[in-house]
């Protein structure tokens, strides 16, 4: 190993016993002796082939990088020790390039040579793991630069999916060095949807998955279990499926939004044994990430959708607000002040039909273009045909809620029904002295609640409105009233609220009578178990009769529509 015999025997057994490749050079970098590592770590068969030889010629000219770029130099000149790295090309290209760790110290030889000692440690596997882990860093700096671009640019659904795809490619292919692999995403029926797929041939890519353990290959196991999977050989492993063409080994792992299978990523090659628990590490390390992003860029839809929903609906509640108002007021006019010769009358009650009139032809509008903005279609109510006699009549909605009005409009004019509403009883009783109507949906106190919840629940009698007893007129009620001190309070309450013109069901109906209509229309009165609006298309369907129906009950839709069709049915019968 020496090439002289002036060399320590004690030095050989010291460089033997490193782990590390340790090498002696002269002062003209030549080596002098070495240990077998580094005889491997050169590619050379004994570490005496490599006496005399120059050292950076066997190290194939490395490139220095970071620390001392002429570490021998230093040493010489310095006498002290130097740190430095350097790096050697490697077999196929950049992928193969390996990293090396370099110490040098001076040393003299027992002639009283300058000498070099020099060790050399393969530090490949931890310089690839800072750069991966700086890659990731930046490739997770661009997962949400992706994000803020979703807000700042307003990007739509098919933009954000096409960016985030070409930002995975990128990732996988510069950073965790990934040519091979396929992403399915979990949806709420258990199947894996195709998301991105790069290498994989068609019958892999178009094959139907779901989360399962057995039958759906690794990428149902792991969707299922949640659990990561190392597949060294394919041929061997019972839950491989075919995937790309000469694949030898697979890595397998779920994507988790917490503790949350949202999908699942598979990475193949065509070398056994490809994968380690470091390749483990780094691509979950990237899923993490992907997985927020995912799930943001989800609710980012959904928040918008909601956000413009919600801003749709407040334009629509303050158009409706404002129209029932204009109308009301116009009605309250009619009340206040009546005309004293037929000429104002007249003049009057075109003045409050054209404002009447004016309201119901904006509605359409302000509906289509919320609708719009939203991204909601309006499709025709289901079996239309079975209410075509509802074609035409005009209803008159009485309640507080302007939100109950506003949905019970826009229900009825689907079905073709002429639609009025009024907030409280003295303008619906305006507007049933104007105007003929088919029907009159009132509240069952669409003037105010006369008492508390707690009064109302004490009661236990109830009316045939479906009212707490304490809600109408006591003496005109027929039911028996308790001796009970209160009631001397609560008939004088109903008395002042009865003089203040606030009335409820009852007592609009009375004053309803009171009108002597030619034609009278039919009144529907709501009580507090739940609006549905199959029963009240139904009892709206039913032969005019003036006599109030009680309207309750909560259904799904589809079961309410159920109803409405069969009710319709065996009335036609």
């Amino acid at each position: 190993m020496f090439k002289n015999s002036s060399a320590s025997i004690d030095l050989v057994k010291i460089f033997d016993a490193f782990y590390s490749s340790v090498v002696l050079l002269d002062s003209r970098r030549r080596i002098v002796c070495c240990n077998e590592t580094f005889a491997r770590l050169v590619g050379a068969a004994r570490p005496q082939d490599l006496v005399d030889k120059d050292f950076y010629t066997t190290l194939k000219k490395p490139l220095f990088t970071d620390g001392d770029y002429c570490p021998l130099h230093f040493v010489a000149t310095r006498g002290v020790r130097t740190q430095t790295f350097f790096e050697v090309p490697g077999v196929g290209g950049e992928e193969n390039k390996r990293f090396y760790e370099m110490i040098a110290a001076p040393f003299t030889s027992s002639s009283g040579e300058q000498q070099f000692l020099v060790d050399v440690q393969d530090v490949t596997e931890t310089t690839r793991d800072d750069r991966r882990l700086e890659g990731l860093s930046e490739a997770r700096a661009d997962l949400y630069r992706l994000l803020d671009e979703a807000v700042s640019l307003s990007l739509t659904r098919e933009q954000r999916v096409a960016k985030l795809k070409n930002l995975i490619q990128r990732h996988m292919r510069a950073t965790l060095r990934y040519d091979v692999y396929e992403m399915r995403l979990l949806e709420p029926t258990k199947k894996l949807t195709p998301f991105l797929s790069i290498g994989m041939p068609p019958n892999a890519q178009e094959r139907v998955l779901y989360a399962s353990p057995s039958k759906n290959g690794v990428t149902g196991y792991v969707a299922s279990s949640g659990e990561d999977y190392i597949c060294d050989d394919v041929k061997n492993d019972l839950n491989y499926i075919e995937g790309a063409i000469d694949a030898a080994s697979s890595l397998t792992l779920p994507v988790l939004y917490l503790t949350q299978v949202i999908g699942v990523v598979n990475i193949e090659s065509r070398t056994p044994n490809a994968f380690t628990r470091r390749d483990v590490r780094f691509l979950k390390l990237y899923l993490t990430d992907l997985a927020q992003i995912l799930r943001r860029l989800e609710l980012l839809e959904t928040e918008t959708v909601h956000a413009r929903g919600e801003c749709a609906q407040e334009l629509r509640e303050l158009f409706f607000a404002a129209s029932a108002d204009v109308v009301g007021s116009a009605f309250e006019r009619r009340v206040q002040k009546r005309p004293q010769t037929e000429a104002e009358e007249l003049e009057t009650n075109g003045y409050i039909q054209g404002v009447r009139d004016a309201s119901r032809r904006l509605r359409p509008t302000v509906k289509r273009l919320t609708n719009k903005w939203i991204g909601r279609s309006i499709e025709p109510p289901k079996n239309a045909a079975l209410l075509e006699e509802l074609q035409n009549n005009r209803v008159l909605l009485v309640a507080r809620d302007r939100r109950f009005l506003e949905f019970y409009v826009d229900l009825f004019e689907l079905y073709g029904l002429v639609v009025d509403v009024a907030t409280n009883t003295s303008v619906a009783l305006a507007m049933t002295r104007t105007f003929e109507y088919d029907f009159i949906l009132c509240e069952r106190n669409p003037d105010g609640e006369y008492f508390t919840e707690e009064e109302k629940d004490s009661a236990k009698g109830r009316n045939e409105f479906g009212c707490n007893r304490f809600d109408i007129h006591l003496p005109n009620y027929d039911a028996p009233i308790a001796d009970d001190p209160r009631d001397a309070e609560i008939r004088r309450r109903v008395a002042s609220h009865i003089a203040d013109g606030k009335l409820d069901a009852y007592f609009f109906y009375v004053e309803l009578q009171k009108l002597r209509l030619e034609r009278a229309p039919q009144l529907l009165v709501f009580v507090d178990d739940g609006y549905d609006p199959t029963h009240i298309l139904r009892d709206l369907s039913a032969h005019f009769q003036f006599k109030p129906f009680l309207v309750s009950t909560a259904l799904s839709m589809e079961k309410q529509i159920a109803q409405l069709v069969n009710g319709v049915r065996k009335r036609d019968a």
